[in-house]
């Protein structure tokens, strides 16, 4: 799974990263401090007596497990200047008396019980050290061979190739969309988890991996791949004429300047005689701020695509352009659509322009916000939502996700993957834009 949206948020998180060797202890001040960064920057900061009460209830959980009593923490009212003080005493009170080396897991227990009760998926706490790893998780500092995979094995423990990235190693292979993973590394991929998989497949730019491929019922073969770095903003598409005088897109990866090469596309099918269009976001990884551009090829002028929340208010972005396309459009999405191309189908849809078909985006697939991170003394970090992305009629994509007008469950995610006649959800948008005895 790609996760290179935000390459401005990573590079702002890495200069943000714990130091190595930080081994200060915590103190009941550091508390207080990471309760006033999420008043102060957090879109939709609840009371302060509420962050402390959910603080509690995470400093008397530990104490619980360390055979401790605080539960008499929660008779003290945080939200008064007497109460306050009372409690800031009680907690130094009992933390006089946990173990000098479990002071510490105290603390960070109330911090990140606290974190955790914002409930939304830019707001987490990672422990010491964790930080960076989590980073490496999502494949910065590592090379790759170019595709994507379905995150969910087969019966027999295969993973199903789901998408190409053009140019790269697995494509110049000969690999495709549709293929099956059978092998990495020497090991068999039955009794991997998606993420075990990526860990084995991944590995330092120009080292090799070898991999086994099945391809229908033919017998296995072996690759060996280099590992190269994956170019977050891969230029791929496919464009080609359907039945009926639809036109049909699918997008790899929607970047910045994605627009420019859609319209293009657009007119290259007007040109062969297209009178409606199939845009196919499914598998599709971006850029947040190219949404934009993509969603003013079918909007006016002036129209809001999203709004950006913070506490600082709600800030518009909209299109810049007159409408260039008034065909009739059908968005093709799925749980691997994520947040750019997410908000292009969702801001399309508010404004009546497209109907979406296919499979519920996934929210954890959503990074449609942008975070700080609140370090530490320990190597602790606490990520704080400082903004997160709005549709037009008011949906938070993170919360619930997208849900299709028309769903299309994926019967065959190999069908899917290559865009053939099996494809369920391309065939239901067919027949929807070229109504008929069969729609």
């Amino acid at each position: 799974m790609l996760r290179a949206c935000f390459l401005l948020l990573l590079a702002i998180v890495l200069a943000l990263s714990p130091r190595a060797g930080w081994t200060d202890a915590l103190t009941l001040s550091d508390l207080d401090r990471s309760v006033q960064e999420v008043l102060a920057h957090h879109p939709a900061a609840p009371h302060q007596r509420y962050l402390v009460r959910a603080s509690l209830r995470g400093v008397v959980e530990r104490l619980h497990q360390l055979g401790l009593e605080g539960s008499p923490l929660f008779r003290l009212d945080p939200g008064t200047p007497d109460g306050a003080v009372l409690l800031q005493g009680e907690l130094q009170e009992i933390l006089g008396r946990v173990p000098a080396q479990e002071r510490d897991s105290v603390i960070r227990a109330g911090i990140q019980a606290m974190i955790e009760s914002l409930d939304d998926p830019g707001s987490s706490f990672f422990g010491p050290g964790l930080y960076q790893k989590s980073l490496e998780e999502l494949g910065y500092s590592l090379g790759g061979v170019g595709f994507h995979v379905d995150e969910e094995p087969d019966a027999e423990g295969r993973f199903l190739v789901i998408e190409m990235l053009e140019g790269f190693p697995a494509e110049k292979l000969g690999i495709r969309s549709g293929d099956r993973l059978v092998g990495v590394g020497g090991r068999s991929t039955r009794g991997l988890s998606f993420k075990e998989l990526a860990s084995l497949v991944r590995g330092p730019v120009g080292t090799r991996v070898d991999i086994t491929i099945q391809r229908g019922g033919q017998p296995p073969r072996s690759y060996t791949v280099v590992r190269e770095w994956l170019n977050p903003n891969p230029k791929g598409y496919q464009a080609r004429m359907l039945a009926g005088g639809v036109g049909y897109i699918k997008l790899k990866y929607l970047g910045l300047r994605s627009h420019l090469d859609v319209r293009q596309l657009v007119d290259g099918l007007i040109a062969q005689g297209a009178k409606s269009l199939v845009l196919d976001l499914r598998n599709c990884p971006g850029d947040l701020e190219g949404s934009a551009g993509l969603a003013d090829l079918f909007l006016g002028a002036g129209v809001p695509v999203y709004e950006l929340v913070s506490g600082e208010g709600r800030e518009p972005v909209v299109t810049e352009t007159a409408e260039q396309y008034r065909l009739p459009l059908a968005i093709l999405v799925n749980r691997y659509t994520e947040d750019a191309g997410a908000v292009v189908a969702g801001a399309l849809r508010d404004h009546g322009r497209a109907v979406l078909i296919g499979q519920p985006t996934e929210p954890a697939e959503m990074e449609a916000f942008k975070r700080l991170a609140h370090e530490l003394p320990d190597g602790s970090v606490a990520t704080i939502t400082v903004s997160y992305v709005v549709l037009p009629l008011g949906k938070s994509l993170w919360k619930d996700g997208l849900r299709p007008d028309l769903p299309v469950p994926a019967r065959d995610p190999a069908a899917e993957a290559t865009g053939g006649p099996e494809d369920a959800a391309l065939q239901r948008a067919l027949n929807y834009l070229t109504p008929g005895p069969s729609s």
